[in-house]
């Protein structure tokens, strides 16, 4: 096994909590009774932030699972670059104005 099974735990139990969380805010915005009426589901007002109203994007349900199939596969292929090449330039701050470039395999002198 990669990890022992007290942080394999660690994992899972992190895992089922992000699960309930998750499941806790959708059934907080879920309107239940106009939902049984309707037989599908009725969402309450989201609240506002700052005195801006916050709407829901007007997307399709059939259309909003592309936009996460596009996003996981930009970023599996961003990942997929940063190993082929071996290096990702992150910036990290000394605390200075000036950003330093960090390199994931060490830097080379060209």
């Amino acid at each position: 096994m990669k990890h022992s099974v007290k942080v394999t735990g660690f994992l899972v139990v992190m895992f089922l909590l992000a699960q309930l969380i998750g499941l806790k805010i959708v059934h907080a915005y879920i309107d239940l009774p106009a939902s049984q009426e309707a037989g599908e589901p009725v969402w309450k007002d989201l609240p506002s932030v700052a005195g801006v109203e916050v709407e829901r994007p007007d997307v399709e349900p059939s259309v909003s699972v592309w936009y996460i199939v596009l996003a996981v596969l930009l970023g599996t292929l961003m990942i997929l670059l940063i190993v082929h090449f071996g290096r990702a330039l992150l910036y990290q701050s000394d605390g200075a104005a000036h950003m330093q470039c960090v390199e994931l395999r060490g830097c080379r002198s060209d």
